[in-house]
């Protein structure tokens, strides 16, 4: 610095305030959160990894060499299911789950731990003419392996416990069967982490 460069001085100086400052509002901030900050920054990084999981998930179109189902995407043979589970049982559905790949795309965001994910909706009809439909599916991180959930014996529901876990929602519609009725549903991605 030169002499008689009061400007200079000035800016340098209320520079190191600002940034001394910032340091120890950070500081203050990270400490009354218990260190939280960056925990609560990736769990939003892994609700934003579900939810592009899910609707990649709906979206995906099974395998083309397939004719029966090569413009169909997965959401669609869910619907179709949900419909009529005559016409499109969950075999067909669980075979083509596994094309999704989900297993396999959370393998790469698990570090050191197994992953589960569920695929879950239900719908009871209200009229009553084709009862409750489920769709609960299960797989885990690294394995392409999709299966039905497993129903408590006793109160006949899915019961899922974890200690960290994200989930997202979609909504897929299908014909009710009653006229020209449509029902829009909720479908539900839980990832459970540990």
């Amino acid at each position: 610095m030169t002499l008689g460069n009061k400007g200079q001085a000035v800016a340098i100086d209320i520079m190191l305030v600002c940034i001394c400052v910032s340091i120890f509002a950070v500081a203050i901030w990270t400490a009354s959160m218990g260190g939280k900050a960056p925990s609560s920054e990736a769990l939003r990084a892994r609700q934003d990894y579900v939810k592009s999981m899910l609707i990649t998930a709906l979206y995906t179109t099974p395998d083309p060499g397939d004719q029966r189902y090569s413009a169909k995407s997965i959401s669609d043979l869910m619907a179709m299911y949900l419909t009529s589970s005559d016409a499109m049982p969950m075999d067909i559905v669980i075979a083509k789950m596994k094309e999704a790949k989900i297993g396999e795309a959370l393998s790469e965001k698990v570090v050191g731990s197994e992953a589960e994910w569920f695929l879950y909706s239900d719908t009871d009809d209200a009229s009553g003419s084709q009862g409750t439909r489920i769709i609960c599916l299960h797989g885990k991180s690294g394995s392409d392996v999709v299966e039905e959930c497993d129903l408590d014996v006793y109160t006949n529901v899915i019961k899922v416990y974890a200690k960290e876990s994200t989930a997202a929602t979609a909504t897929i519609v299908f014909p009710s069967g009653i006229g020209k009725s449509f029902i829009s549903m909720p479908i539900f991605l839980a990832v459970k982490w540990s």
